[in-house]
């Protein structure tokens, strides 16, 4: 599976390709009924796993939280993503 990462501010997109076997299938699964806000691991091809937060999955991207960044207000952004995680995810596409 090939995953292109482009990080946009603190909110990070990432492309995503339908899995192709069943056992692929399970896990995806599980992520499209994770939670927006909640906290994950990523891990994409050549990278080390990083700690983001769900936003929000479809058929081509997965939106995630990059709170790495000192003084971000991580609470409020959290919350903002469990609120309104479609409003959130286009914000990457705005910056």
């Amino acid at each position: 599976m090939r995953n292109l990462v482009r990080p946009i501010g603190f909110v990070a997109c990432m492309l995503v390709a339908a899995a192709a076997s069943a056992g692929d299938d399970v896990q995806w699964k599980r992520v499209q009924r994770l939670d927006p806000g909640a906290r994950i691991t990523v891990a994409v091809d050549g990278a080390a796993p990083a700690e983001r937060y769900f936003v929000k999955l479809d058929e081509h991207e997965l939106v995630v939280l990059n709170l790495t960044a000192a003084d971000l207000p991580k609470r409020q952004l959290i919350e903002m993503a469990k609120d309104n995680p479609d409003w959130m995810a286009t914000t990457a596409k705005a910056s």
